[in-house]
């Protein structure tokens, strides 16, 4: 069995975790509008996907066997913002959903992932972690399959019910002071455009 003393991933995957939630906080920019430092947020998201990408074909997901609870907890949130490498979030998907099946890491980070490779694709997404501004102001769920089913798909994976999931953002994005984009048609695919460089 791969161990966490063998390996010293665990510490790498916490310090790649820390380093792109800095370098996302300074690519938002003062006005929460992705008018910061894109460059370098776009720069390190490389590397850590290169440096994931030689894990995985070596051992496979680093699950909490392999990569310890705080190793396991650090790959579920990066793998999920790597938001310029779209096509590695879809390579990783079988492997985090193998993971899951297993019992190493935890349904709720397979669910961002998916939902969020179904954004990218421009695919209604199925677990409702994908959030965006509608034209009121309001932070909503991504378009979805059957959201009727929604909150029972959530249940499977031990996620609270949409609703409260939605609550709970919004007086998160309200203590951070942030606000919809001017125009609000732009929020979730100008993201999309500027980081995988489809787009200035």
């Amino acid at each position: 069995m791969h161990s966490v003393a063998d390996s010293g991933f665990a510490k790498r995957l916490i310090e790649l975790k820390k380093r792109e939630d800095e370098l996302r906080q300074n690519a938002l920019g003062p006005n929460q509008n992705w008018d910061g430092d894109l460059k370098a947020w776009k720069a390190h998201q490389e590397e850590a996907a290169q440096e994931m990408d030689a894990y995985l074909s070596k051992w496979g997901w680093p699950g909490f066997l392999s990569v310890g609870f705080e190793g396991a907890q650090a790959a579920g949130g990066l793998i999920s913002s790597l938001w310029s490498r779209p096509d590695f979030m879809r390579k990783c998907l079988p492997l985090i959903e193998q993971s899951y099946r297993f019992g190493d890491i935890w349904g709720d980070w397979f669910a961002r992932l998916y939902d969020t490779v179904m954004f990218f694709e421009g695919k209604p997404q199925v677990y409702g972690t994908f959030l965006h501004w509608n034209p009121a102001g309001k932070l909503v769920p991504w378009t979805l399959v059957d959201p009727e089913k929604v909150d029972a798909r959530r249940g499977a994976m031990e996620l609270e019910t949409l609703a409260s999931y939605v609550e709970r953002r919004e007086r998160e994005v309200q203590h951070l002071g942030w606000a919809p984009p001017w125009d609000w048609r732009e929020s979730a695919w100008t993201r999309l455009q500027v980081l995988t460089g489809e787009s200035p």
